[in-house]
């Protein structure tokens, strides 16, 4: 393991498929946040100038959070906020684990005595969070899908905000 403290760590403990699809997320949640800043923006009638001053320090979950407030103000029907509140209920989920991928703390899945003499790291790589119990193996696959999620939560909560402020 000495040999490697020198490399770029992710580098080291992840595949090339898991470090692109981790890519892909940290991309798709920047277009996530830029939608919902920006239907946060049209709600509650702030230019995003305005709005930026109280939204800069937000977190992606707390804006959502914001977002589904103003979204149960502004709608009239039971249905329309029943489908935004599961909407934003799927998205803070793909939030959620975009955040594991993100911000975890990717670690070889497998250290043993052998390895750790040898220097070496497996690539059955998982990451934890530092500041929970949350931990889990995401192979290139799982975090491709979470980049997917974010993407068809982003779509998603775009087309239904469409409908809903399009003129009639």
């Amino acid at each position: 393991m000495a040999k490697d403290i020198n490399k770029i760590m992710s580098q080291t403990v992840l595949t090339t498929e898991q470090l692109a699809a981790i890519g892909s997320i940290a991309v798709e949640s920047a277009y996530l946040e830029d939608i919902v800043e920006t239907l946060i923006y049209k709600l509650s009638g702030l230019t995003r100038k305005k709005g930026e001053i109280f939204l800069e320090k937000f977190m992606l979950d707390s804006k959502l959070n914001l977002l589904k407030e103003l979204g149960m103000i502004k709608l009239k029907s039971k249905k329309r906020k029943l489908v935004l509140s599961e909407l934003i209920g799927e998205i803070k989920q793909a939030n959620s684990d975009r955040t594991l991928a993100i911000h975890g703390f990717w670690i070889p899945g497998k250290i043993t005595l052998a390895s750790i003499a040898k220097g070496e790291l497996e690539q059955d790589a998982k990451a934890v969070r530092s500041n929970s119990r949350r931990q889990g193996s995401l192979s290139a696959h799982k975090l491709a899908d979470i980049a997917k999620r974010v993407s068809d939560g982003r779509y998603e909560l775009f087309v239904f905000f469409q409908k809903f402020l399009s003129p009639k």
